[in-house]
């Protein structure tokens, strides 16, 4: 308890007890100039100054008096005071018997309150006993300074020599004090007659080092080992941030890193990189030849050989999926920087997933064991070699998890397109711009059919449910194509859209917008837009008016295309869609999405990947976002864009469709489409 914060039952909120003095007492503190406490006398005695009767120390009307002694104890210092004590050294009183008293001990600086004994009860710095007799009660001080230990070392053998180290150089001084928590490192040297064979009582060992942590008192112990007549000592020691072992002349460091060695012997030594270092070089050698140093003994001496952990140039782990309460196998791929192949492990942790964890959590593989509800899960993967260099994979826990895969459909893939077929079942089908074709996938029988459709299918397609076919534009051509019969679209054709007043085209080439027949392919209307936006590339659809992104900016439609202003700034705007609330667009070459309250046109901007380009609304109120310059999709929250997963792609991410609980890509610069999960 704070010695400043009174407790309820400290003794300021009882009475005293009576004090009576004894009469020999008493008359010693009459007469001037006397002190009021004798030699013998109990501590604070009421001093009445003349007068007689023993002044003021007790009513005269108490029960029997009985002794109550105070001690002192420990290295600390500080007082007691209460029912008539006040401490210095030993003190005591004589108390009613029966009468109930409290102490309170308070240190003095530099110590601290370390407890009471002899107490009927205790609460922090306060004693309480009832005088049913004459007792005594100790408090103990310590000093409140930080805690120190004593560090000994100790000198065996049959040689001499000297350790040194954290205060210690023994030869003279052979001990220390630290503090609590202290690591020390000590150095073992033998005198030019002897070779150092070992220590003991270390934490841990190298060569000739020692290094242990002092939480307590301890000793630790060098050996020396006196040399015969015409022997001499070679030592070895290992530097640098790799590990390796050096043998050869009766060395194996490792553990035995110094031996005794004839006059005139010549030793030759071979140090061996462990995996995941490479050896640097030697020092102290007569001659080195690669990993062999060569030295003749003709007096004592030490050698050193140097390792270096080979550099780490990257880490990558790839996402997977797992099922709620299942497992998932993770890899890391470490790249080595240089011709030295680094360690493989890493250190494995899960990050923001309650619930789920890694085993084993360091290892060149592990296993992630999902927690019990769906979600995406990060896992971190640091390498061992390098910790600097490290990766991130996200594990999809999903009820029904679909594993990943991917599906040759041709050089250069766009766009993608899901739809019914007339027999029911879900298709999807990617545009093939270096090919001129379009390949569909049946999800769910996963066969795969291509067809070629025309030059340079830019990849934007709209579902026709009339005439049960699909619009592709052909930007190659200046057409779009729907069931093999194309429709003059305006210069360079990219986004299309399908609505019940027509299909809606954007001419990236001319500045216009063009509204074709759904049924005929004929020209409705043209809009030229040039003077809003430049190279419209993508159209969406909000349930009334149109949202057209160009190069410039987005534009806000009526459905006889004029410009609801204002214009939305953007740069480079390509992807666009209507996720049911929010029209959203990414902008390229500012490396954002943007996201428009159609209502009232209020706009948000959230940074995303590198380079972003398609953007699909995913499920449960999030948006997902192709970034080609860094091979990634991400999924953003809708409410305020918070990014909830990243995960890798293949070369050039394009094309991304959210259908059904699984994520498709196209890639672009890999010539396939990806299910990621």
């Amino acid at each position: 308890m704070r010695g400043d914060v009174p407790h309820p039952l400290e003794p300021h909120a009882r009475p005293a007890p009576k004090v009576h003095h004894r009469p020999q007492e008493a008359t010693m503190a009459r007469g001037p100039g006397v002190a009021c406490l004798s030699a013998t006398a109990f501590a604070l005695l009421a001093c009445g100054g003349g007068g007689g009767g023993g002044g003021g120390g007790s009513d005269g009307g108490g029960g029997t008096p009985v002794a109550l002694a105070v001690q002192k104890t420990g290295a600390g210092t500080g007082t007691v005071s209460g029912s008539g004590i006040l401490c210095g050294s030993t003190c005591s009183a004589s108390v009613d018997q029966g009468a109930s008293v409290t102490l309170t001990a308070t240190p003095d600086g530099g110590s601290a309150f370390a407890g009471w004994s002899g107490c009927d009860s205790t609460i922090g710095a306060t004693c309480t006993c009832t005088m049913t007799a004459g007792r005594t009660v100790t408090a103990s001080f310590v000093l409140s300074g930080p805690t120190t230990h004593t560090l000994t070392v100790q000198k065996t053998g049959s040689g001499t020599g000297t350790v040194s180290g954290s205060g210690i150089s023994c030869g003279a001084t052979c001990s220390v004090s630290a503090a609590d928590g202290t690591v020390v490192t000590l150095t073992a040297a033998p005198d030019p007659n002897a070779t150092f064979a070992g220590w003991s009582g270390c934490d841990s060992t190298s060569g000739t080092a020692c290094t242990c942590t002092v939480s307590a008192d301890r000793a630790v112990t060098a050996s020396f080992a006196a040399l015969t007549p015409n022997q001499h000592a070679l030592t070895l020691e290992k530097h640098g941030s790799g590990t390796g072992t050096v043998s050869g002349g009766g060395i194996s460091c490792g553990a035995t890193c110094s031996v005794s060695v004839a006059d005139g012997t010549a030793v030759t030594l071979t140090a061996t990189p462990d995996a995941g270092s490479t050896f640097a070089g030697w020092s102290g050698c007569d001659s080195t030849s690669g990993a062999t140093c060569t030295c003749t003994m003709t007096a004592g001496r030490t050698v050193t050989a140097s390792f270096t952990a080979c550099g780490v140039a990257s880490v990558r782990v790839q996402d997977a999926v797992a099922a709620i309460g299942g497992t998932a196998a993770l890899t890391a791929a470490v790249s080595p920087a240089g011709s030295c192949a680094p360690s493989l492990e890493a250190d494995w942790t899960t990050d923001g997933c309650p619930g789920a964890s890694v085993s084993p959590a360091r290892g060149a593989s592990t296993v992630f064991h999902a927690p019990a509800s769906a979600g995406n899960c990060r896992v971190v993967a640091k390498s061992v070699a390098d910790p600097g260099k490290f990766d991130f994979a996200y594990v999809i826990v999903s009820a029904s998890p679909r594993e990943p895969l991917s599906i040759y459909v041709g050089p250069q893939p766009y766009g993608m397109l899901v739809w019914t077929g007339l027999a029911g079942g879900y298709r999807l089908s990617v545009a093939s711009t270096g090919a001129g074709t379009l390949t569909t996938v049946s999800l769910s029988y996963m066969t795969v059919g291509s067809e070629y459709v025309g030059a340079n299918p830019r990849g934007d397609m709209a579902w026709d449910p009339v005439i049960h076919g699909i619009w592709i534009s052909l930007t190659g051509e200046d057409k779009v194509v729907k069931n093999h019969e194309k429709y003059d679209a305006g210069a360079q054709p990219h986004g299309v859209l399908w609505t019940v007043s027509g299909l809606w085209v954007a001419d990236y080439g001319s500045d216009k917008v063009t509204k074709l027949d759904r049924i005929s392919g004929a020209v409705l209307a043209t809009y030229d837009i040039g003077q809003w936006g430049h190279a419209p590339t993508g159209i969406a659809y909000d349930g009334s008016t149109y949202w057209v992104a160009t190069t410039t900016g987005v534009l806000h439609l009526r459905g006889d295309g004029q410009l609801i202003p204002p214009v939305i700034p953007a740069a480079d705007a390509y992807g666009i869609t209507y996720d049911g609330t929010y029209v959203w667009f990414s902008n390229h070459a500012s490396n954002t999405v943007v996201r428009v309250t159609p209502g009232s046109g209020s706009t948000a901007t959230f940074k995303v990947g590198n380079s972003p380009l398609g953007i699909s609304p995913g499920g449960g109120g999030t948006v997902w976002v192709a970034n080609t310059g860094d091979d990634t999709v991400c999924e953003l929250r809708a409410t305020d864009g918070a990014i909830l997963a990243t995960l890798k792609t293949g070369p050039m991410p394009y094309g991304v469709v959210f259908f059904d609980g699984s994520l498709w890509v196209t890639d672009y610069g890999a010539d396939d489409v990806r299910r990621l999960f």
